[in-house]
């Protein structure tokens, strides 16, 4: 009976991990702000071509489950920001337009697999009104190599968090099933 408290206990502290790292960066005196940092951190650049560059946001993407499977799909968000976005004013200086476009796909990393669901044309801040597109079993599309998509797909697996459920590192490990 010890024995097995003694595994759930590491168990717990094994999952638990995170809790008792370091202190983040956020808090250290070096004069940058928690809010800066993660501004900083939000959009990866995973793709650049001659319109534009394409900024995965690493903060929405999330893991969902497929609607009646056991396997995973990501969500994400992809930025397109228009390579030529300075505009000549007519004294010769440049600003920016402040358009961007945001694209919402799904993505399967097991078949090699995109959804695309919706694209927003933004002009400053964006609403959170939209009209998105839903999955659909039958909008799965096969990679085309060298294909925006394609781009898309290896730029965002990359940066996709491993899908390893705790509870199997635990199996695999220590042989205590959760």
């Amino acid at each position: 009976m010890r024995k097995r408290w003694i595994n759930m206990l590491l168990a717990v502290l094994v999952c638990a991990g995170g809790f008792f790292a370091a202190p983040s960066a956020a808090y250290a005196d070096d004069g940058e702000t928690a809010a800066e940092e993660t501004k900083e951190e939000k959009f990866v650049v995973i793709y650049r071509d001659s319109s534009y560059t394409y900024y995965l946001d690493k903060e929405n993407m999330k893991r969902r489950e497929i609607p009646f499977q056991k396997k995973q799909m990501l969500d994400v968000w992809i930025k397109l920001v228009p390579t030529r976005e300075l505009l000549s004013n007519s004294d010769g200086t440049a600003e920016s337009s402040g358009t961007y476009y945001l694209e919402h796909y799904l993505i399967r990393k097991d078949k090699k697999q995109i959804q695309f669901l919706c694209e927003l044309e933004v002009n400053g801040r964006p609403n959170n009104d939209i009209n998105a597109g839903k999955y659909d079993p039958m909008k799965w599309e096969d990679l085309v190599p060298e294909s925006i998509e394609d781009r898309i797909y290896h730029g965002v697996v990359q940066y996709a968090p491993d899908n390893a459920d705790p509870g199997d590192v635990l199996e695999d490990v220590f042989r205590v099933s959760v």
